[in-house]
């Protein structure tokens, strides 16, 4: 088998998911360090920011090896990241959210459900 060539707008998808998960740790940081920086407040925010940082991350991995499950995982990761920075960090939510639309788009999708429906 050879190597498999991704598309432009794959790597698109997989630069912006990098920039979500560095959106995702600068907003928790933020947020820990409010005030006093302590580990008791970075592990009561990490219970809202871990499970999106986890989602996104996992799904970086899965975007770059053009898996379909990196796509899967990577539409929850924005959804679950959408809502948290809607709550902490209102107008940075419209990052995820716009890379939650771009990966819908058709050349993206089809690039990562081309095997499903074969």
């Amino acid at each position: 088998m050879g190597k498999q060539i991704i598309p432009k707008s794959a790597k698109i998808a997989i630069g912006l998911q990098a920039l979500i998960i560095f959106l995702i740790l600068a907003v928790w940081i933020t947020w820990a360090s409010w005030g006093m920086l302590s580990l008791y407040h970075f592990i009561l925010t990490g219970i809202f920011f871990f499970p999106a940082f986890a989602l996104c991350t996992t799904s970086l991995y899965g975007l770059s090896k053009g898996k379909m499950s990196g796509w899967l995982t990577s539409i929850i990761g924005n959804i679950v990241s959408v809502a948290v920075l809607l709550f902490f960090a209102g107008p940075t939510a419209v990052f995820p959210a716009g890379l939650l639309v771009y990966l819908l788009l058709p050349p993206v999708r089809d690039y990562y459900v081309r095997d499903y429906y074969q």
